[in-house]
């Protein structure tokens, strides 16, 4: 069976752990997500880690005591860093749309857009957090590298 397209983190993640409002559409947050898995935490810990991790989710054996490692790196470590991380990715996915006309961003009565600066500032302030997480699970990585035999690949 195929693991690839479990997702290490859920909406509902990362929408009680951050300020991302609750009308946020999903459709918007997973994208966001996947992003942020491929692009960002496979540049970090590695594509085997990564898929090692989606296979114990998968199997459901990543509450195995054997595999508490793993679930440690992912709860403690992957978790934080996916929330800023999937934040980044999807500032822009709200911000603005790719249609038939070109990109577009959707102007309502009642709210005050950001400026296309502030949307970006926006996102370099949840890239610092974003950058945090990533060293502080590259650290964690480091002092227990023989616990995760997956890093050799």
């Amino acid at each position: 069976m195929e693991y690839r397209d479990i997702l290490l983190t859920s909406e509902d993640n990362i929408k009680t752990y951050s300020s991302i409002n609750d009308n946020v559409s999903g459709d918007y947050l997973l994208t966001a997500i996947a992003i942020a898995q491929r692009t960002g935490l496979e540049g970090i810990i590695g594509t085997a880690l990564v898929n090692k991790i989606q296979e114990l989710i998968g199997k459901d054996e990543i509450g195995n005591s054997k595999n508490n490692h793993y679930k440690t790196l992912l709860d403690e470590y992957i978790s934080d860093y996916l929330i800023y991380q999937s934040i980044v990715e999807l500032i822009p996915i709200v911000s603005f749309k790719i249609n038939n006309v070109g990109a577009t961003k959707t102007d309502d009565e009642k709210n005050s857009l950001v400026t296309f600066n502030e949307v970006f500032k926006l996102k370099d302030y949840y890239e610092d957090k974003a950058d945090y997480f990533a060293m502080r699970l590259q650290r964690f990585l480091i002092d227990k590298y023989s616990d995760y035999p997956e890093l050799n690949d």
